[in-house]
């Protein structure tokens, strides 16, 4: 993308750096937590962000797809089994811990605003 299209390479912002070490954080103390994380950026990513992302490649970048929405396999498949896979993780979880990650919901949604609010605003 920096070559093709002479975008150049943001640096890692406040933003990124803050939830990266919150992320860190999390991770050490809670694992299912933590997963709320994933669980949410993934789906998120793996749905909506999908339909985003082609009508941004479409608008601006001559309809190349970018590599990170490129899957190794069948999409929805792959969404299947990461689902599975999560549910039976989640199925071994004492009640506390299903409430921590049901907890997380809305940290997890105020690190990802807080991305997406500094790559919307060119990393200001």
């Amino acid at each position: 993308m920096v070559e093709e299209f002479g975008i150049p390479k943001p640096e890692v912002g406040a933003p990124g750096l803050n939830y990266a070490a919150e992320l860190r954080r999390i991770v050490a103390s809670s694992i299912p937590a933590f997963m709320c994380h994933y669980y949410n950026f993934y789906f998120a990513h793996t749905a909506g962000g999908r339909m985003i992302g082609k009508k941004m490649s479409n608008l601006l970048l001559k309809k190349k797809t970018l590599k990170f929405y490129e899957w190794d396999g069948n999409l929805n498949e792959i969404k299947d089994a990461v689902k599975e896979q999560f549910e039976n993780m989640a199925s071994t979880w004492s009640r506390e811990e299903k409430d921590q990650c049901v907890n997380e919901t809305a940290s997890a949604f105020r690190g990802g605003g807080a991305l997406n609010r500094y790559l919307s605003s060119g990393g200001h």
